[in-house]
């Protein structure tokens, strides 16, 4: 029929001709196709509808037949799949995304098949059925990998792994002794699949992204390196080509394999950096030290503080100045030892006119309303004013919001400031004061939407009484200290001292 679905192409390689297949490439489609088969011979029982064929011969040709099970996934899902899938059970505890994704893919497909009346199950059936598919089939991994680095019928191009995976296994063929290929094969491809397997963990943290970090780590270029085609210029200068590639294969699964301690560390500067976004300069750095350190707690902690340092001050400065680029010496000389990364980052980054400790302290002294780093500073220094070991954290107050404790220009014109602040004689401030003391940080306050609404415009006197009655923030209560005359006021002397000390704290807060 011209008009029939069709499941694309599926390439196999034999194990064993016309029973036993290994899927090269449609492990994705094909999985879809059971589980959503499962859900469908569960909806049509529960509905009690009739088809051709009955829901028991779809269980022989979808699920299992004879205790021949149709599709085996890989052993880390192995149990889930069987017990859900295979066995029909109602509930499984997943431990894994990929497990989580075949549990609520059942559950997707049950719900939306529940909607249907038995006439559209019944068409969705024969669509099934009627599917067409181009299969191929390839003898052994090596005819499989020249295959795969032509073809691939998925709707949507290759992602950059995929692409390395097919180079380096059609490189090992070409460059491989004829006695060595199906070792050398079976020795890459052994590496890629511990790859996946470890890429099923590894959260939002995409494919291609963690290959581009690994690049930046080991390649020659570090972080000049652009695309695909740079590491292939690195391989073709490897006299020993077969070694390269399974050196780097190695690597790559070491590097996936690692960063799962991203996802597991407790490290309070590694969560500071997950707030604050890794950069990619970070990840390289946190991946060659992983690989370097194992899990050694204490020195991946020390790094984790370093990078959250370096990636405070780059987030804050926000220059437009490639940051990356200026970090490739030092990658590519980090051999272990973070004391002397340390010296090495302060010395490179104190020696641009971007990046150094004046050009960090003239930022926090600047315009910083709004800015992206404005809430964690202020939840830093919050924690400073507690006692040993006191932590504070979003979500101790509701619904977050900034403070002008000198109030912002009314937006009604016939509105005036209320008294205590720094106006003139017509209750305005000056041009003066408001490019440089009402949004700095030291006019700039954590406090919840609701207090922020009530004390809005009030006079000083009102807000001070405010900020002194809650009991929450400390960095409310501090503001008595910087205010000295008898009638309280909240004038450029005092933002200006409030702005110096938290300006101070930061830079030995975020120090190099």
């Amino acid at each position: 029929m011209g008009n029939d679905y069709s499941y694309g192409n599926i390439l196999l390689e034999i194990v064993k001709k016309d029973d036993l297949y290994d899927i090269i490439d449609g492990q994705q489609r094909i999985t879809t196709l059971v589980i959503f088969m499962r859900a469908m011979i569960n909806v049509l029982i529960e509905k009690g509808v009739q088809c051709n064929p009955p829901t028991k011969e779809m269980v022989k040709y979808f699920i299992i037949d004879n205790g021949n099970q149709k599709l085996q996934t890989v052993t880390s899902d192995s149990a889930c799949f069987d017990a859900l899938i295979i066995q029909n059970k109602g509930t499984y505890t997943a431990a894994s995304k990929s497990q989580t994704n075949i549990k609520d893919a059942k559950s997707f497909f049950t719900t939306e098949l529940r909607k249907l009346d038995p006439q559209d199950l019944d068409k969705l059936v024969d669509i099934v059925m009627d599917a067409t598919v181009n299969r191929m089939e390839m003898n052994g991994k090596m005819e499989s990998a020249l295959m795969f680095e032509l073809q691939n019928n998925r709707g949507k191009d290759l992602t950059n792994l995929e692409k390395l995976k097919s180079f380096f296994m059609y490189q090992t063929y070409v460059h491989s002794g004829q006695a060595e290929i199906p070792g050398n094969i079976n020795s890459v491809y052994s590496y890629f699949t511990s790859i996946y397997t470890n890429l099923y963990n590894l959260g939002a943290i995409d494919e291609d992204s963690l290959l581009r970090y690994h690049c930046f780590a080991y390649l020659p270029v570090a972080f000049g390196y652009r695309n695909l085609n740079d590491l292939i210029q690195e391989f073709k200068k490897a006299s020993d080509k077969i070694k390269w590639i399974k050196d780097f294969s190695y690597e790559l699964d070491q590097t996936f394999a690692n960063i799962k301690a991203l996802i597991n560390s407790k490290d309070i500067y590694l969560k500071k950096l997950k707030d604050y976004d890794i950069p990619p300069f970070a990840y390289a750095f946190i991946i060659k030290g992983l690989n370097l350190f194992g899990y050694d707690k204490q020195k991946m902690g020390q790094l984790y503080q370093l990078m959250e340092a370096v990636t405070f001050r780059v987030k804050v400065i926000g220059s437009r100045a490639d940051f990356n680029s200026r970090m490739s010496d030092l990658i590519r000389g980090f051999n272990g030892d973070v004391d002397q990364l340390k010296i090495d980052m302060a010395v490179k980054l104190n020696g641009t006119p971007y990046w150094s400790d004046a050009v960090l302290k003239q930022r926090l002294e600047g315009y910083m309303y709004q800015h992206g780093m404005l809430s964690p500073i202020l939840w830093e220094y919050e924690s400073s004013l507690g006692p040993k070991g006191y932590v504070a954290q979003k979500g101790l107050i509701p619904d977050e919001s900034i403070e002008h404790i000198s109030p912002q220009t009314p937006t009604d014109p016939n509105e005036k400031i209320a008294s205590g602040y720094d106006v003139d004689a017509n209750n305005k401030y000056s041009k003066d004061f408001q490019e440089k003391y009402l949004n700095c940080i030291g006019n700039l306050m954590l406090i919840s939407r609701s207090q922020n609404s009530v004390v809005g415009n009030r006079k000083f006197s009102e807000k001070l009484t405010s900020y002194n009655t809650c009991k929450l923030l400390n960095q409310q209560q501090e503001i008595s200290s910087f205010v000295k005359n008898t009638l309280p006021e909240w004038k450029v002397i005092e933002i200006e001292a409030r702005r110096d000390k938290i300006v101070a704290f930061c830079m030995k807060r975020w120090t190099i």
